[in-house]
């Protein structure tokens, strides 16, 4: 869950975290079907959960091929 805005590209296989005027760079290396996508996460699921307002989740996503399958994601400050 965060507070930052979420840009996607490269077809959902990056994501650019931006916050406080930095930006965090997110690329999925394998597997190469699965792609990011961004869900609203102010929206509660039970009566008992907390609201979180203004905030979302980056989630990876793909259909899994083989049991010993990785999701590889490499992370990096982005200074563009």
């Amino acid at each position: 869950v965060t507070n930052a805005q979420i840009t996607l590209e490269n077809d959902g296989q990056t994501a650019v975290l931006k916050q406080g005027g930095q930006q965090l760079r997110l690329q999925i290396q394998s597997p190469r079907a699965a792609r990011f996508s961004v869900v609203e996460a102010d929206a509660v699921a039970a009566d008992y959960d907390q609201k979180n307002p203004d905030t979302r989740f980056l989630r990876a996503q793909w259909e899994i091929a083989s049991d010993d399958e990785t999701l590889e994601i490499s992370i990096a400050p982005d200074n563009k």
